[in-house]
């Protein structure tokens, strides 16, 4: 595996670096600022072009009647000692985000230096020094010329420390000691064993205590990343018309992810007839009793190391009544192993499935490969333009082009030498040799078009309209390639499109348009009352998707009333109808008596071979291989409420109560309260989605050092589906599979209902002078998920109790508490000393 980074050094080098760039960046700015000085600069600094922090600075002092020393530094440093007790048997997520040393910290450091005689601002702000999740950013602000920045940031994500057989032995390949998969494939009954039937409970015990022994002495890696940005910007203002700007910086990945590689094996062993024997008493020329399923394969450790480099720049120039302004942005990812190589644990010998296509025997190949996300470039330009018209009115534009560009190498078909291609013109094809394949790679190239025009006016008081339109332009220029076939379920065997009832085994490089024009009026009737009606038209076209196109219409009203200066009033509503022009789907064909001769049969849909071998009616190669009743929720029909609701209410001077209230629904496919002989209503996929939250929160000051406060949150989501356990009767392996079935009565619906109650309070109290400062807090948290699952047209086909029956859900519950408590005392206006506990 990769070297794990020794803290100390990775902190010490991330300061260093950022020490002297910032050294170097304070000494020319200071030289600067010392040379200014020394000739009686006539720029006079105004307290609004000030951040915050060093407005306070000034106005402290001239309240006080003493004016900024010549060179003003202002200096804060959070600095301590924290422990922790961490208990629980997946404690991961305690320091997933985040690093809560033992021992000495520094969790802020700002220095700050203000001169009133000098136009110059220099800033260093760093938090979370010399930890996992450190930030440091340096200023150099020449004010109204020019300003200098260098930013570093890291984001850790822990998952676990885990361990592992795997070893890196060279960038982008995991391997596993041959001794060990020797063990475990003897252990599992030699290179040519076919458990049968599946499930642990054939596997030999033997294999099971050759895993643990190997285990238990298996090194332990830490799984996880961690993500650094590295950042220097740079503008420049030489007059008032003109600005330039420019930023270039890197962004590393890097760290072990777990990287899922398996397939799944099913055999029809349920109930498990002896040989000629029906299954649950059904006649012998029944379909097959139904599956058994088992998962095999292995997560991975896969190591990475990606990095995206950033370049950008830009000019604005600006008159009296306009603007314009051109940018220019420029990404590179680079993933330089292009993809992971690794061992099957339990097997040192390839083989293939045995028989073709069967359930037996996949996953035994003794080594494989996987892609990673290619590295590409970006490339985007931005031109901006606006222009302020008479009669309060402006009109603004913005124009994007962009192209992103993937070339890398094609990985090969496999790499299990046992594997061979069957089909016509295949004879003698090497899997393994990457020179088979029908390009070396994809050329890939995506170019997007992007535009927004606003105008706003308020020629007609008290009225305010807005008028906008946008457009995207997604052209996907990548060539089609067509494969011979693929290797699948564990490179166990090879299949091509006859496999597939004669589509061709392609990639889809799909493009769109998409149109969105919006309108707006506000009202302003006084301070009391406003409403805003808005309305939004959205048509999206595409190519190679189910719905070549869609419309949808949304309305909205907005209104703030404001009947008292004690009480506000907001509610927002929105609601939007999309449409497909047309659903393109596969043509199955209804069948009545779909599953006769069962016992009890019923309606459905299937494919039906035709006289010459293939489907009866020829499959759509444009569009998926998919259930035909199916809808997609991004393209399918679907209606949207939203509404939002707040209140806020002054209790007086020294309390206030506060509500809001939102709820969204989208509502998809319907389900018809009755199955007619029409079944073309009977739509699966998701029905619904909705989510709403309440909240309120009371505040109260009793005093000037004293606040209170207590905030209650309940949110609920829901979503519901109907979804179909289908068959597929008399597969055969490089030849049309006969057929797909899709009987209603397999039907299924699930229900799900997740709720979270909060309930979070607090207080907080100074003495006078903030001499001495205490704060509690206290907050919890309660959620529980519910799952409901029913057969809707019972009773479901006697060969699919495991593919259609329904399981209860166990209820899950999940509880959060956290107490925070704090205590500070301030000795001077430089020194604070404090104590803080957390509880979680």
């Amino acid at each position: 595996m990769e070297p794990k980074d020794e803290p100390g050094f990775r902190t010490a080098a991330a300061v260093a670096l950022a020490a002297l760039a910032i050294a170097l960046l304070f000494s020319t700015a200071l030289a600067a600022a010392e040379k200014e000085n020394d000739s009686a600069a006539t720029e006079t600094l105004g307290l609004g072009s000030l951040s915050p922090l060093m407005q306070a600075a000034a106005q402290e002092k001239a309240k006080a009647g003493t004016a900024p020393a010549t060179h003003d530094w202002h200096i804060f440093a959070m600095a301590g000692v924290s422990g922790y007790n961490l208990n629980g048997k997946l404690p991961g997520r305690f320091q997933q985000y985040r690093e809560v040393p033992r021992g000495f910290f520094l969790s802020a450091l700002d220095l700050d230096y203000l001169n009133k005689d000098s136009p110059w601002l220099l800033s260093l702000d760093a938090t979370e020094v010399r930890e996992r999740d450190q930030r440091i950013v340096a200023e150099a602000w020449r004010v109204g010329k020019s300003r200098t920045r260098i930013y570093w940031d890291e984001i850790p994500n822990f998952i676990s420390n885990s361990p592992t057989l795997y070893k890196q032995t060279a960038p982008g390949v995991l391997q596993v000691s041959p001794s060990i998969r020797s063990t475990l494939e003897t252990a599992l009954g030699g290179p040519d064993a076919n458990p049968q039937p599946l499930g642990p409970v054939f596997v030999p015990q033997a294999f099971f205590d050759a895993i643990r022994k190997e285990i238990a002495v298996a090194p332990v890696i830490e799984i996880g990343t961690r993500r650094e940005t590295g950042l220097f910007s740079q503008s420049w203002t030489p007059t008032d018309m003109v600005e330039i700007h420019f930023q270039a910086g890197e962004i590393r990945k890097h760290g072990t992810i777990p990287f899922g590689a398996a397939t799944f094996a099913r055999q029809n062993l349920f109930p498990t007839p002896p040989a000629g024997v029906p299954c649950a008493g059904r006649p012998a020329t029944i379909s097959p009793c139904d599956g058994t399923w088992e998962a095999l394969g292995a997560e991975l450790p896969a190591p990475i190391d990606w990095r995206t480099e950033q370049l950008s720049g830009g000019i604005g120039l600006r008159g009296k009544i306009w603007m314009v302004g051109l940018d220019y942005d420029y990404q590179h990812f680079r993933d330089p192993v292009n993809g992971l190589t690794y061992d099957n644990w339990f097997r040192v010998t390839d083989r293939a499935g045995n028989a073709p296509g069967s359930a037996v025997g996949r996953e035994r190949f003794a080594r494989s490969t996987v892609a990673y996300p290619p590295s590409h470039e970006f490339h985007n330009v931005i031109l901006r333009a606006g222009f302020d018209l008479p009669q309060e009115s402006q009109l603004r534009g913005v124009f994007s082009w962009s192209k992103v560009r993937q070339n890398d190498a094609f990985l090969p078909y496999s790499l299990n030498t046992a594997m061979s291609a069957a089909g016509p013109g295949l004879a003698g094809f090497d899997l393994t040799n990457t020179a088979n394949l029908p390009r070396q790679s994809l050329d890939g190239n995506i170019r997007t078009i992007n535009e927004n025009y606003a105008f706003v006016t308020r020629a007609v008081k008290p009225m305010t309209f807005r008028l906008q339109y946008r457009y995207e332009d997604l052209d996907n220029n990548s060539p089609v390639i067509t494969f011979p076939g693929f290797t699948r379920f564990g490179e166990s065997h090879w299949v091509t499109a006859l496999d597939y009832y004669g589509v061709p085994i392609r990639n889809r490089p799909e493009s769109y348009t998409k149109h969105d024009i919006n309108a707006s009026a506000r009202f302003d009737a006084g301070r009391m009352f406003s409403t805003t009606l808005e309305y939004q038209f959205e048509r999206w076209n595409r190519t190679l998707r189910t719905v070549p196109r869609s419309d949808e219409h949304t309305g909205r009203i907005h209104i703030d009333v404001t009947p008292t200066s004690a009480l506000a009033f907001r509610a927002d509503y929105r609601y939007s109808d999309r449409k497909p022009n047309t659903y393109l789907t596969q043509p199955l064909v209804f069948n009545p008596n779909l599953g006769v001769p069962e016992p009890v049969g019923g309606p459905g849909w299937e494919v039906i071979r035709g006289p010459n071998g293939g489907p009866l009616t020829p499959l759509n190669p444009n569009i998926e291989l998919e259930f035909n009743q199916l809808r997609k929720y991004d393209v399918g029909p679907r209606q949207r409420h939203e509404g939002v609701g707040t209140v806020d209410y002054r209790l007086g001077k020294a309390a206030t109560l506060s509500g809001s209230f939102r709820y969204v629904r989208d509502d998809y496919v319907k389900i018809p309260s009755t199955i007619a002989a029409d079944y073309s209503n009977l739509l699966y996929g998701l029905l619904y989605d909705e989510t709403w939250d309440a909240s309120a929160e009371f505040s109260v000051t009793p005093g000037e050092r004293t606040m209170l406060f207590i905030n209650y949150t309940r949110e609920q989501d829901r979503y519901g589906y109907l979804s179909m356990g289908n068959l597929i009767t008399a597969f055969v392996v490089n030849r049309d599979p006969c057929c797909s079935q899709y009987p209603i009565r397999n039907s299924w619906e699930r229900h799900n209902r997740t709720t979270l109650d909060s309930l979070q309070f607090g207080a907080n109290y100074a003495t006078p002078g903030d001499t001495w400062v205490f704060d509690v807090s206290y907050a919890l948290s309660f959620s529980v998920e519910k799952t409901r699952t029913f057969n809707p047209f019972p009773p479901i086909l006697d060969n699919s109790p495991r593919t259609s029956a329904v399981y209860p859900y166990p209820d899950v519950t999940d509880r959060f508490q956290e107490l925070l408590v704090s205590v500070t005392r301030k000795f001077s206006k430089a020194l604070e000393v404090g104590v803080q506990y957390r509880y979680e």
